[in-house]
């Protein structure tokens, strides 16, 4: 019933993932470039289920590679909805569970959408909820012209850095450990940024945003595309601390916005936690409506 699943399963993969998490940019590269990239230090397992020759459910199980805590992981199971409630996902849980005390987790995270019985089937399983994220999306295509950037201030592609992306790293570092919500970076180095994040093939560093001051990155706005199906993601965006409330964030985000829709965009989306109350304003003011709620959870061994 379960097996591995291996690198030769990403498009049966990427599918599960559309019809599961519509929320989540699911391209067959993606997914094969996260199972390449995942560190042997983390422990990974992934499974997955087939019902004739067809997959039909996945999950995952590793400790987290970009945090320092002990123990620290992360846990994921996804069931096609036409296939729930047959004790397929229970089957999973036990393998992931099992993984899990085998790899000494102490802390495990997981992120499900305000989904009643995937709601239920975490708090059955010992989780409980940290944070919150509202989860909205726009139309580029019907937003206003973006505006021209303040006296001081460059705007240029993230392509720019793609032979020495280390400023990238070192903004998006100082953006991470400032996330609001269970998230934990505090691991995460150059070396590993580069090779899991910066390296993804969903970015679309000519469409990404970086603001320029003094000949320094210090605020950016990126973004995962599927251009063939519309689509984007928000993907890692951060400001430093001395040059937030400035309106740089929101800056480089509608700038971003506005090459996505000349490369045919018509629907963005973006997630973020519900404190976060500068981000959650811009995407406002960026006609951004939300359309769901998702949570993430923890649970302690």
């Amino acid at each position: 019933m379960i097996s591995p699943a291996t690198i030769d399963d990403a498009p049966a993969i990427a599918a599960l993932g559309t019809a599961v998490s519509p929320h989540q940019l699911n391209s067959v590269r993606g997914v094969e470039h996260r199972m390449r990239k995942v560190p042997a230090t983390a422990r990974r397992a992934q499974w997955k289920v087939e019902r004739d020759g067809a997959l039909v459910a996945y999950a995952e199980a590793a400790l987290d590679w970009l945090s320092t805590e002990p123990g620290r992981s992360f846990c994921g199971v996804r069931v096609h909805p036409e296939h729930r409630g047959r004790g397929i996902g229970s089957a999973l849980w036990d393998a992931v569970d099992g993984h899990l005390v085998e790899i000494g987790a102490r802390a495990t995270t997981a992120f499900t959408l305000d989904h009643a019985p995937s709601v239920s089937f975490a708090e059955r399983r010992g989780f409980r909820k940290t944070s919150s994220d509202a989860l909205s999306a726009t139309d580029p295509t019907t937003l206003p012209p973006a505006p021209e950037p303040p006296a001081g201030v460059k705007l240029r592609p993230a392509a720019d850095w793609l032979d020495d992306p280390r400023p990238i790293y070192e903004l998006d570092l100082a953006g991470g450990l400032d996330e609001p919500g269970d998230t934990d970076f505090s691991g995460m180095t150059f070396e590993l940024w580069q090779d899991d994040i910066w390296t993804d093939p969903d970015y679309d560093y000519d469409i990404c945003t970086v603001a320029v001051v003094d000949a320094k990155p210090v605020s950016m706005s990126m973004l995962v595309v599927d251009a063939d199906a519309g689509r984007a993601v928000s993907g890692f965006a951060a400001t430093f601390r001395e040059y937030r409330g400035r309106g740089l964030a929101g800056l480089c985000k509608h700038h971003t916005l506005a090459k996505a829709a000349r490369r045919g965009i018509t629907r963005a989306i973006t997630y973020n936690d519900e404190t976060n109350a500068p981000m959650l304003a811009i995407n406002q003011r960026l006609g951004y409506q939300p359309f769901a709620t998702a949570y993430r959870w923890r649970r302690q061994s």
